[in-house]
């Protein structure tokens, strides 16, 4: 069973020694602390613990804790839409777990926000997360050519959307 709870400093530990994984880094932003130390957790932590509405999740997996997904509001023209991003500890690959818990942001997201649109944008090389974002009713919009800019490589960037019905 997959649930999304929210934050939890009891939780900060093994968040950075999943986070800091480079099967975890490679796909993620270069200005994601790496290491990840338990301090930036506890940073990352406590700025989503209060939140009213929460637009961050920890991901668990039959009770223990394997993941994060979020979604980031756009604003000014682009306020009815968001992106998406999600990581799952590499113990936990190949379980379902990443396609549950973007089903379950993905309608959190769109029956608490005022958005028609959420969009993923993923590496050209990560093939599970495509195949991920697509048994998730996400479509490809668009690849950006030479996009992305990571370990000194161009990459090419697929960018997924799934809109609102509503």
């Amino acid at each position: 069973m997959v649930e999304l709870r929210k934050y939890d400093l009891e939780y900060a530990r093994d968040f950075a020694k999943f986070r800091t994984n480079p099967n975890i880094y490679i796909n993620g932003f270069d200005n994601t602390p790496n290491p990840f130390t338990v301090e930036n957790a506890i940073d990352l932590f406590k700025e989503n613990i209060n939140k009213k509405l929460s637009d961050r999740f920890l991901i668990f997996y039959e009770g223990e804790f394997c993941g994060d997904i979020g979604i980031w509001l756009k604003d000014d023209v682009y306020r009815h839409n968001a992106e998406i991003g999600f990581w799952i500890a590499e113990p936990y690959w190949n379980k379902g777990i990443a396609t549950k818990s973007i089903e379950l942001m993905t309608a959190y997201a769109f029956k608490n926000f005022e958005l028609k649109k959420i969009i993923a944008c993923v590496i050209e090389y990560n093939k599970p997360s495509m195949m991920t974002l697509k048994k998730c009713g996400y479509e490809l919009e668009v690849v950006l050519k030479c996009e992305v800019f990571k370990n000194g490589t161009f990459y090419n960037q697929h960018r997924f959307a799934k809109f609102n019905a509503g």
